[in-house]
């Protein structure tokens, strides 16, 4: 009997242990299939609508439409003695791209589902099991990697070049720019050119392929003198037309919508900028612009459609539009604003940074040497900072004027040069970060503090440029009348020059569609008026510059989650920096939206930052400039160097993004 009870006393007990381990394992096997009923049904959600997907603990319900819905819950849903809920948590990725809770970026179209199942009774318990989903089943790139591809975006101080220099190889790179293949501070002059007449030529601009010059600044000239440069090595230059009838002050030309215009500004009241159409020859007169008072017009630009231009101590901007916004360059043009400055405007620079518009003023015959006006409203001029050259370096009145003036590409920097006076500087670099407090850059040299400035000796200058290489070239007359001066370090140092002793009156520079770069100046040569000089750093490399894609449309709205780059960068000399911009659609395509400055950001979502590395594109979507998602999107990529003979290069781009 004791044998027989030990038997049904084991049996028993076996039995009892089955049955709970049997009991466990079923309430695990409903909890998985709770589980997995939740987790079919939440990536339904995800393929009818991503943005449902909301951070939180939520259980799972159904409308009278029987669509799934998602309902915040502390406790979850009971099913009989279990409880089920999920929580949805956005997903992280650390700096190598992987999934981790502790990773500083996250990924927009990534989320983290958290589905917890628990029990009661006699063996209650829980379970919980992690999974991620993304967007889309399959996400998509976009490459960018070829000359074609690269070729449809612009280069700003960079050059777009065939892999290893072989025109054969589709393949493209992107570098710092060079810019030509003599050196600035060598300068060589490469062609020569008489223009018509016998006037004195004084003022010259240029645009890809084309050089406008006023040569009328007495009756022995023509007023307006149409100079066309081919692409070829070096360049061959020949008037393409002429126009007369004005005496000439200053000269502008563009093109628009397929027509070149060239605009002067001219001594005549009632007509101080004259508009002609050069498309055809002849070239006819078909617009003008009657500024107010007797002053003749000095200067005179076209930015977007709205002209502006210097008269005596007035700055005043026109419209070269009709009613409807459409670009009209013909008649009376009407004024839009005018504002007064604080001395005698001369030669100007427009530049359009981010949302704002300034032209930057070079001022004679008062107290200061340069005015910024905000012209981001045409119709309403607003005074910003302006610049006291003595005051600003301490010195005692020396009575300079501003003479000319060059801003890059960025709006922080601008490169002015003053009338001379004798064993004082006249070209100075500025500071124009702050737009209503202008200062002259300075740096600790041996403790003792120095400004970023120059002199020409005895030249007076008449023009400034500053071309690719980090060089400055200022022109004048007397002393050496080209003078070359690097200015990479904000130290302005001479390295070259030469000498034309008729005199050089203006330049303008061109970076040709060959990246070779020139300088074209208007000289007192009545043989030659007009000359090429060939620049380029000589193998030095531009300190900094930037590439911008083409836009990329997705067609409709779109998650953009990470780039990848393939780079060659030697740290710490050369190194490669990013930004980033998503916009939405106009008119459901990305054709006619703009892309400024503020749209490009870093990881952290402004315009302030940059990605140092390859890394998660940020998630905003406050319906205003940067959004992701979103349709239309552009990349750019920053270059620098600290050593002119060495440049980073990127060799391909690619984005993934997720319908």
């Amino acid at each position: 009997m004791g044998f027989f009870s030990i038997i049904v006393f084991g049996s028993l007990q076996l039995f009892l242990v089955s049955s709970e381990a049997q009991s466990i394992s079923h309430n695990e096997a409903v909890a998985r299939h709770l589980q997995n009923e939740y987790f079919e049904k939440i990536k339904n959600i995800r393929r009818n609508n991503w943005n449902h997907l909301l951070s939180g603990r939520f259980s799972l319900i159904t409308d009278i439409n029987n669509d799934l819905l998602l309902e915040a819950t502390t406790t979850g849903e009971v099913i009989r003695n279990y409880h089920r809920y999920l929580e949805i948590e956005n997903a992280k990725r650390d700096s190598d791209g992987n999934l981790n809770d502790n990773g500083e970026n996250e990924d927009p179209s990534t989320k983290k589902i958290t589905i917890t199942v628990s029990w009661t009774g006699q063996h209650s318990g829980s379970i919980s099991e992690i999974s991620y989903i993304t967007r889309y089943f399959d996400n998509l790139a976009w490459l960018q990697t070829t000359y074609n591809d690269f070729s449809l975006g612009t280069t700003t101080n960079t050059n777009l070049i065939h892999h290893n220099n072989d025109p054969a190889d589709p393949d493209g790179e992107i570098t710092l720019g060079a810019g030509g293949k003599s050196n600035w501070c060598v300068p060589s002059l490469v062609e020569e050119l008489d223009l018509p007449k016998q006037g004195v030529a004084k003022s010259v601009t240029a645009i890809e392929g084309h050089a406008f010059a006023g040569t009328g600044e007495n009756a022995s000239g023509e007023s307006f003198a149409h100079i066309s440069i081919t692409n070829d090595d070096p360049p061959v230059a020949a008037v393409s037309g002429v126009f007369n009838g004005y005496k000439t002050n200053d000269v502008f030309g563009e093109t628009n919508n397929g027509q070149t215009y060239g605009y002067i500004a001219t001594d005549t009241n009632g007509k101080e900028i004259v508009i002609l159409n050069i498309t055809q020859i002849p070239y006819t007169e078909i617009g003008y612009f009657n500024a107010d008072g007797v002053n003749d017009g000095t200067s005179v630009r076209v930015l977007n459609n709205i002209g502006y231009m210097t008269q005596g101590d007035m700055f005043r901007t026109f419209k070269l539009t009709d009613i409807n916004g459409n670009p009209d360059r013909t008649g009376s043009r009407t004024q839009l604003g005018s504002v007064q400055l604080p001395g005698v405007g001369s030669k100007f620079s427009i530049l359009t940074e981010g949302l704002n518009t300034y032209a930057y003023i070079p001022i004679s015959g008062g107290s200061y040497e340069m005015q910024i006006v905000d012209v981001t409203n045409p119709a309403n001029l607003l005074l910003k900072g302006k610049i006291d050259i003595d005051a600003a370096t301490g010195r005692s009145e020396a009575n300079q004027t501003g003479v000319d003036i060059y801003v890059n590409s960025v709006g922080n920097k601008a490169y002015l040069i003053t009338s001379m006076v004798t064993n004082r500087p006249d070209f100075f670099i500025l500071n124009i970060t702050d737009k209503s407090n202008p200062s002259i850059i300075s740096y600790l040299e041996d403790g003792v503090q120095k400004f970023a400035e120059y002199s020409t000796g005895a030249m007076n200058p008449k023009g400034i440029e500053v071309v690719p290489g980090s060089v400055a070239i200022i022109v004048g007359e007397s002393g050496e009348e080209y003078q070359v001066i690097r200015i990479g370090t904000d130290k302005p140092a001479y390295c070259g020059g030469t000498d034309i002793d008729t005199g050089i009156f203006d330049s303008a520079s061109i970076l040709a569609a060959n990246n070779i770069a020139y300088t074209y100046l208007v000289t007192g040569d009545a043989s030659l008026e007009f000359k090429i000089i060939e620049g380029g750093p000589g193998g030095i490399f531009a300190t900094n510059g930037y590439f911008e894609s083409q836009t990329l449309d997705t067609n409709h709205p779109t998650a953009f989650n990470r780039f990848f780059t393939n780079i060659e960068v030697s740290p710490p000399v050369t190194s490669i920096k990013y930004k980033v911009a998503v916009k939405d659609a106009l008119n459901f395509t990305c054709s006619d939206v703009p892309f400024s400055d503020l749209d490009f950001v870093g990881p952290s979502g402004d315009s302030t930052t940059f990605f140092e590395d390859v890394g998660a594109v940020p998630f905003n979507n406050n319906d205003s400039g940067f959004e992701n998602p979103g349709q239309c999107f552009r990349f750019r990529t920053y270059l620098e160097t600290a050593d002119f003979t060495q440049t980073p290069t990127l060799y391909d781009f690619t984005i993934n993004y997720s319908p």
